[in-house]
This record gives structure tokens, C-alpha cells and sequence, in this order.
């Protein structure tokens, strides 16, 4: 199964153990890329990973 290139918000807030609220402050202060598209936010699996491992010091 091939993973999809982009994700939901549900998605990401699940990927890293976080609350949707949490993610969307994150997204909001410029820490984590996003596009919203209507009412829904899009995330790019590789930013995200990329966003994962900057926090591991």
C-alpha cells in the first residue's frame, strides 16, 4: 500500500500524537507547513516528516 503524499488534519494530529488543536496552532504560528483548501487544511506528508525530525534533538 502506497501512502498518500498528502494529509488530512486528522491525519497529522494522529501521526504525531496530537491533538487537532494542538496541530492547528503549530500551523498557525508558522512551524508547521499547511494549505488550507476551503475549509480543509492539506499537509505534505514530506514537510511534516521533515518538521518530525527537526524536533529530535
Amino acid at each position: 500500500m502506497t501512502l498518500s503524499p498528502t494529509m488530512m488534519l486528522d491525519e497529522v494530529a494522529s501521526y504525531l500524537s496530537m491533538t487537532e488543536r494542538e496541530v492547528l496552532k503549530l500551523v498557525r504560528s508558522g512551524q508547521l507547513p499547511a494549505t488550507k483548501q476551503g475549509e480543509s487544511w492539506r499537509f505534505l506528508r514530506e514537510e511534516v516528516d521533515h518538521w518530525l525530525e527537526e524536533q529530535i534533538p
